[in-house]
């Protein structure tokens, strides 16, 4: 189904634009996005095939949200994660597995490293000036969609 890869690139790139320029996102999107992914489950539950399988597939659903709810968790421990980071990891996870989930926070990270390392070598920007993270988990996002 890429129904659903497409439905969530879209609400990335709205959370993305929100990053950016708001450097907050909106409830009502995020909001969006775990409905997306929450349809998803319930379709795999009302699929076709042994109830069993079907079962498997919602177990790697939530437990690819399981890096995102880690990161909303020390989002209330450090300043330097954002609470709607989690979620959006939250809600990518849910889409996939949690191998997807842990590589796409990795990817993102190396992703904004890249421009962050840029920035910080022109002066830019300073040692811990805060940087949106959401559009580098939608490049990543949409590089992992494209590769699988």
């Amino acid at each position: 189904m890429i129904l659903f890869p497409v439905m969530m690139i879209l609400v990335f790139a709205g959370l993305s634009a929100w990053d950016i320029k708001c450097k907050k996102l909106p409830t009502g999107l995020i909001i969006w996005g775990f409905l997306i992914a929450g349809i998803r489950i319930v379709l795999m539950v009302l699929g076709a095939g042994p109830l069993t399988e079907r079962l498997h597939s919602v177990a790697e659903a939530l437990f690819g949200a399981l890096p995102g709810l880690a990161l909303v968790i020390l989002s209330y421990a450090s300043d330097k994660i954002g609470r709607g980071d989690g979620m959006v990891i939250m809600m990518a996870g849910m889409t996939e597995n949690l191998l997807f989930s842990m590589i796409l926070i990795c990817m993102a990270c190396i992703l904004m490293a890249l421009p962050g390392t840029v920035l910080l070598a022109a002066g830019k920007i300073r040692k811990n000036t805060s940087l949106p993270f959401v559009p580098f988990v939608t490049i990543s996002y949409l590089i992992l969609m494209l590769l699988s």
